[in-house]
């Protein structure tokens, strides 16, 4: 039995651990006037002109090939875009020349990696061209080892992979499947911020296909304005075909995994706890927290239990101090492993074939921002939760998300450099609520059960609605949703303002201030550089302003 629960709890944990938040402007710039009158031409003009335009290395895929299911299958079913071809670029030419036919036709275009994306206005593209960058993977490291040359299809595992291979590491995504530059556009959380900051932190220069299908180079010299924009709200500004981003020699070789399962009253005090672990962002850098509110039917058919998973860049010896007051609320059950860089993904479920990077679903995801953790507004979101759950059971494989993250690497970047507005948030806290059917048993891959330590933090809590593609079922997940962040942003300090993570952007809700920050220097810098590289609004489907 203990194998099959820590299974199922570190499989939810890394349901959540991939995307915490998500929520979208409902003032979002989603060029929706490029979905009407569309001049499609037929299958035959197509491949001869744009097809002829492309390199050898190019597809082009229809609604009848067997590829373009795969390559236009969403990891979240409710931000579906509408697409009437995939091109797969060859090269950084062919996304361009993809680009150029489009604006041609009056066609709708989306650039796609990994399909992680949730906002809602990505349904706005209709009859649109799904410009598939996957093959656009080359890893190549710096003869000087400071920096990498990577694709804008490269997703974290091959970077991670590569890189360790070469006693490397840089900031990438959680997840195994999270793509670098979906990720780095919108900041980029990583476990090594800690040490070296957010992927966006990392970025040195970008080859970005701008609106008019131009290709040009970005970076602190050339075209600087746009290289502050596209770090944290690159969404809006082109399309990124490679870029170099710094490494790192490898601090440590191996992790520490723990993951503790505590019944729900000990909520108060394990998020005390919590919060000493990482008061003001002091969370150790070597530290990296996941907790969860989720239903573990073995240990209980009514109440929520709290999941957490501590990850520590050393040995088990050095992360015991910090995870003993955890170990000191006599958690129902404890499981620890040390694994090497590359597999801590895969040691808490969150590796490429674990359910976290399976597609399909429907995700719902609130980010809030916060600073600490107020004990007394997570009680009532638990109360909600269990609320939820025991009024509409197909909720019952429903999450509520705590990330936390080291700030020291992150707060070495000074906050007017990049368009990434919120680096005063020391958490991070993320409302998806979830609807997970027919999951196979959770089998826990642990090296040793018992109590142990480890532990890391910087928070992100949500609140995460899971389901079957289903209008109804997505309506109670906003519902829920709503309520749920409501209650995480009342316990932040009295005029804090609601800050959101636009990687996380999924309900409509979130406004640009929100996503991109309340100075007003910043929207009117973001606008203005709108109106220079994509004065018609041609990209912007996600994370508008």
């Amino acid at each position: 039995m203990l194998d099959n629960l820590m299974r199922w709890a570190l499989s939810a944990l890394g349901a959540a651990s991939q995307f915490t938040l998500k929520s979208i402007p409902s003032t979002a710039s989603c060029p929706a006037q490029y979905s009407l009158n569309t001049r499609w031409p037929n299958q035959t003009a197509v491949q001869q002109e744009l097809g002829a335009h492309l390199s050898k290395n190019a597809s082009i895929y229809f609604p009848d090939d067997p590829q373009f299911a795969e390559s236009t299958m969403r990891w979240s079913a409710a931000a579906s875009p509408d697409f009437k071809i995939v091109v797969v670029p060859g090269t950084e030419h062919d996304v361009a020349e993809t680009v150029k036919f489009a604006n041609k036709h009056n066609i709708p275009f989306l650039a796609v990696n990994r399909g992680h994306g949730t906002a809602s206005s990505l349904s706005n593209v209709k009859h649109g061209i799904n410009i598939y960058v996957r093959a656009l993977d080359s890893i190549e490291i710096a003869e000087d080892g400071n920096s990498a040359f990577l694709g804008g299809g490269t997703r974290a595992e091959e970077v991670i992979q590569h890189l360790s291979a070469h006693g490397k590491v840089t900031s990438t995504g959680g997840c195994a499947c999270v793509g670098m530059m979906g990720a780095g556009l919108g900041g980029g959380f990583s476990r090594y911020q800690g040490f070296f900051g957010l992927i966006v932190d990392n970025i040195i220069s970008m080859r970005v296909v701008i609106a008019n299908g131009s290709l040009i180079t970005v970076s602190a010299s050339s075209h600087p304005d746009l290289y502050w924009g596209m770090r944290g709200a690159g969404h809006n500004f082109g399309i990124v075909t490679s870029f170099e981003h710094r490494i790192y020699e490898q601090p440590v070789v191996e992790w520490f995994v723990q993951t503790m399962i505590f019944s729900g009253d000990v909520l108060e005090e394990f998020f005390e706890r919590m919060n000493e672990l990482g008061a003001n962002g002091e969370q150790p850098r070597e530290m990296v927290t996941y907790a969860l509110f989720a239903m573990v039917p073995e240990l209980s058919a009514t109440e929520p239990m709290i999941i957490a998973t501590f990850e520590y860049a050393g040995p088990p010896s050095s992360a015991s101090p910090y995870l003993h007051p955890f170990t000191l609320l006599h958690p129902l059950l404890t499981t620890s492993r040390t694994v090497p860089y590359p597999l801590v993904a895969s040691a808490t479920l969150s590796g490429l074939s674990d359910f976290a990077c399976q597609p399909g679903l429907s995700w719902h995801l609130f980010p809030v921002g916060l600073q600490i953790y107020n004990s007394s507004a997570n009680r009532l979101v638990y109360e909600l939760f269990r609320e939820m759950v025991r009024a509409e059971p197909v909720f019952n494989r429903s999450i509520v998300q705590f990330e936390g993250y080291a700030m020291q690497g992150v707060r070495t970047v000074e906050s007017e450099s990049t368009a990434y507005a919120h680096r005063g948030d020391n958490l991070l806290v993320c409302v998806p609520p979830p609807f997970l059917p027919n999951l196979p048993p959770f089998v826990a891959r642990t090296e040793s059960k018992g109590p142990s330590a480890a532990d890391s933090r910087l928070s992100t809590s949500s609140f995460d609605p899971i389901h079957p593609p289903s209008t109804a079922l997505d309506e109670l997940a906003l519902g829920f949703g709503r309520r749920a962040r409501a209650l995480i942003h009342s316990g932040a300090a009295p005029g804090y303002p609601l800050n959101t993570y636009v990687n996380y952007v999924s309900s409509a809700d979130e406004t640009p201030e929100m996503m991109y920050g309340y100075e007003a220097w910043r929207l009117e810098r973001l606008k203005g550089l709108k109106g220079v590289w994509d004065e018609g609004g041609r990209v912007g489907w996600y994370g508008g302003f």
